[in-house]
């Protein structure tokens, strides 16, 4: 009765090793095996009217100014630029900003496209309109704060300082104006107390 068990383990035995010797033949070398590549990102364009909104949506490019309404592309970036007018009390000399849309990330930024800063004209003591010198510490023609600029709701954060002459309230005395270096002329003219400014900071 052993024998037939015997002779069973054996074919058992010879059909393993012709299953393993067939899937070793049949298998592909790894190297042989094709590599998988990635699959290149497409940027789907816009349409005129989608990039419209996204630049008058973002916050930045309406702080910096008006969006304007002509679009600008750029074939090699996927991006679309708009001229952004400024808001008076936002100027930044030497700065042309735009609000600049990429296909890629469907999202707006503002590019300042600055050229350098504007040197102010030395006035040397030369009287003011109004006969008087200038009062601050910052050789300069004075810029008088205009009633626009009182009525600015947002100031651009923008570092373009100035150096404004503010008038000091006393209680018992009168008190002479002092200077006080802002951030940019929308800052000093935003404070009720600045008569107005020079660029540059406070010397």
């Amino acid at each position: 009765m052993k024998q037939p068990a015997i002779i069973l383990t054996i074919i058992v035995v010879i059909a393993l090793v012709g299953a393993v010797i067939a899937m070793t033949l049949t298998k592909q070398p790894y190297d042989s095996q094709p590599v998988s590549q990635p699959p290149t990102q497409l940027i789907t364009p816009l349409s005129e009217s989608e990039v419209s909104l996204i630049a008058l949506e973002n916050l930045d490019c309406s702080m910096a100014g008006i969006v304007g309404d002509k679009e600008l592309y750029n074939e090699n970036s996927n991006t679309w630029w708009f001229d952004i007018e400024r808001m008076p009390g936002l100027d930044a000399d030497g700065c042309n900003p735009a609000c600049v849309v990429s296909e890629a990330t469907r999202a707006a930024e503002v590019n300042w496209r600055c050229t350098g800063l504007v040197v102010p004209p030395i006035n040397n003591g030369e009287s003011n309109e109004d006969g008087g010198t200038d009062s601050s510490g910052s050789s300069g023609t004075m810029t008088r704060c205009e009633p626009s600029q009182r009525n600015a709701e947002i100031c651009i954060q923008l570092y373009a300082p100035v150096c404004a002459t503010v008038n000091v309230q006393c209680i018992t005395t009168p008190c002479n104006p002092v200077q006080q270096t802002f951030g940019n002329s929308c800052e000093a003219c935003a404070n009720p107390l600045v008569e107005g400014y020079v660029q540059g900071e406070c010397s």
